[in-house]
């Protein structure tokens, strides 16, 4: 399949995408995703104040802020719903 994706890309510019999945009316083959859950967690808001221009300082502060409470959120719901033995790694 990399070999055909690799001619396709040389003729017209660009590799197609391969999918795979399962059916609309058959799961064998497809290309709808295959039925997973997805769980999805709010966490409290953050408060922010309107600054009209913004410094670095500001800009940076608001970003640790916002790692900071996603990684509690992370540690918090992650042993329930996800996999304890996988960290959170924000660069």
């Amino acid at each position: 399949m990399r070999r055909i994706q690799e001619i396709c890309e040389h003729i017209v510019g660009f590799p197609p995408a391969l999918f795979a999945g399962r059916g609309i009316f058959q799961y064998n083959f497809g290309i709808v995703p295959y039925r997973k859950p997805i769980t999805v967690v709010i966490g409290k808001p953050i408060r922010v104040e309107k600054i009209e221009n913004p410094t670095s300082e500001d800009i940076l502060s608001m970003h640790k802020k916002y790692k900071e409470a996603l990684q509690e959120l992370y540690d918090e719901h992650n042993p329930k719903y996800g996999n304890p033995d996988v960290k959170l790694l924000i660069e």
